[in-house]
């Protein structure tokens, strides 16, 4: 799905979805009026028909995820763990390299033949 388009004043929207486009046209005609639900389900008896329609408007700038206060703790204390790299990781003592023989070639072989048995186990 992609972009939503929506028309409050002529009340459609539109949108596409698996290479279509569909558009979807409010009720024209008599004014219709909001109702809470006790008014809802006496007009659903009466009508056995109805449309119950929701719009919320959010601003995403303005929202905030609620995080507890202890969970906010430990990530105070370990802000360190997840701020951003600044580079490599420093040198250690002994750091991982694999040693490759001047002017070798990989070998051709298929890679992760194992038997069927084994395959189960990884």
């Amino acid at each position: 799905m992609g972009t939503i388009a929506f028309n409050f004043q002529e009340i459609f929207t539109k949108f596409s979805t698996e290479g279509k486009e569909i558009e979807l046209r409010g009720v024209t005609g008599k004014p219709r009026k909001i109702i809470i639900s006790n008014g809802m389900t006496k007009l659903l008896k009466k009508e056995q028909r109805g449309v119950i329609a929701q719009l919320c408007s959010l601003d995403v700038s303005t929202l905030k995820s609620y995080i507890s206060p202890d969970l906010q703790k430990i990530l105070d204390n370990h802000s360190k763990v997840f701020e951003t790299p600044k580079g490599l990781p420093p040198i250690r003592d002994h750091d991982h390299a694999i040693h490759l023989i001047p002017g070798s070639v990989p070998p051709n072989i298929k890679t992760y033949i194992y038997p069927y048995a084994q395959k189960s186990e990884i």
